[in-house]
């Protein structure tokens, strides 16, 4: 699906029932998307220094965006990456999202290994806890992880996939939704099959939004 497309029905969603809370409706599929969405954020590029990513409000997070994104540095709207400050914005306008927490944040590029991995970790005042895992991004080498994904058994982006989760279960110890989009979706449904039996116990649900298969030996 167009990122266009795909963000104005989460628009459409957050103008519809963005005035409920969590406790007057519960999470559904369209909360788990758009958190999903948010992991094509870059938080770092509007972070100062000596101010924290983990930790922060949405609501604050959109301020940063805010006031980053002049009109000069606002990126076109082709990409997930660039549509994302947009769903930013309006999921902090909202009652049901305002709150929301970034808990934790992971990101790194490796054109050695050939990974391009992202994930964040959200959180409600309930301490309702979402881990979402970033799809491919603007950079190459992700799409050659795509690629290696066809044919190799484990790809750094899916190893480390696991290592989060389960890092996040053993820290958390509370129950976990994980989900993602496009190779996060992957990474998410990869995750949650590898994941140790102990950390599995934690895990409600996995989501995967229109992310790529497995290979048969990994299946």
């Amino acid at each position: 699906m167009k990122s266009e497309s795909l963000m104005g029905y989460l628009g459409d969603y957050l103008r519809w029932r963005g005035d409920l809370t969590f406790d007057q409706a519960p999470f559904c599929d369209a909360d788990s998307l758009a958190l999903t969405m948010l992991s094509y954020l870059n938080p770092e590029e509007v972070t100062a220094p000596g101010q924290k990513i983990a930790g922060v409000r949405l609501s604050e997070l959109a301020q940063r965006y805010a006031r980053f994104y002049t009109t000069a540095k606002k990126p076109g709207k082709l990409s997930m990456t660039a549509r994302a400050p947009e769903l930013l914005k309006l999921m902090a306008a909202s009652k049901r999202f305002a709150r929301v927490i970034l808990d934790d944040y992971n990101s790194y590029v490796d054109t050695e290994l050939e990974g391009q991995f992202a994930a964040m970790t959200f959180s409600s005042g309930r301490r309702s806890i979402y881990i979402t895992y970033r799809g491919t991004d603007n950079h190459v080498i992700g799409w050659k992880e795509d690629f290696n994904m066809s044919f190799e058994m484990q790809v750094p982006a899916q190893r480390d996939a696991v290592t989060y989760v389960e890092k996040a279960s053993a820290a958390l110890q509370c129950p976990l939704r994980v989900g993602g989009h496009s190779k996060g979706g992957n990474l998410a449904a990869y995750a949650g099959m590898f994941v140790s039996d102990e950390t599995r116990e934690y895990i409600q649900t996995v989501y995967n939004f229109d992310g790529p298969g497995f290979n048969e030996a990994t299946i």
